[in-house]
């Protein structure tokens, strides 16, 4: 049971209600959050005794909040998660190549021929900027 809420992550949801906030645990790594932070204050060496957990408020009416905790055991899954991401992080600093579109590089951008020519002055308060 969570009894110290400073191993609380406090979070702004939108609903609490039924088992929707536990699939957004899942849906938006609020599961691999909450053990960075408690490997992270275990480090820098807060103790908490107990588990950790979040308390959700909702952002719109009725307002409600709900206290949820994790066993210890819990965590394993979003440990292995953030750990992982931290090994990606560590491969991509070391390489410098970084996932997605650009690849971590800059590219030209340029306005397509359908365009045509921009002739329009821009002004700011009838000034040519």
């Amino acid at each position: 049971m969570l009894t110290d809420l400073r191993r609380a992550n406090l979070l702004d949801v939108l609903r609490i209600r039924d088992k929707a906030f536990e699939r957004d645990v899942a849906r938006f790594g609020y599961f691999a959050q909450l053990p960075w932070y408690y490997d992270g204050c275990n480090l820098a060496g807060v103790q908490f005794e107990g588990t950790p957990g979040f308390i959700a408020v909702e952002n719109v009416a009725p307002f409600d909040v709900l206290i949820l905790w994790f066993h210890l055991d819990d965590l394993a899954p979003g440990r292995r998660v953030y750990r992982s991401n931290l090994a990606r992080l560590a491969e991509c600093r070391r390489s410098g190549i970084w996932p997605g579109y650009g690849g971590g590089k800059s590219r030209r951008i340029k306005l397509p021929e359908w365009a045509g020519p921009i002739e329009t002055e821009l002004t700011m308060d009838g000034v040519p900027i």
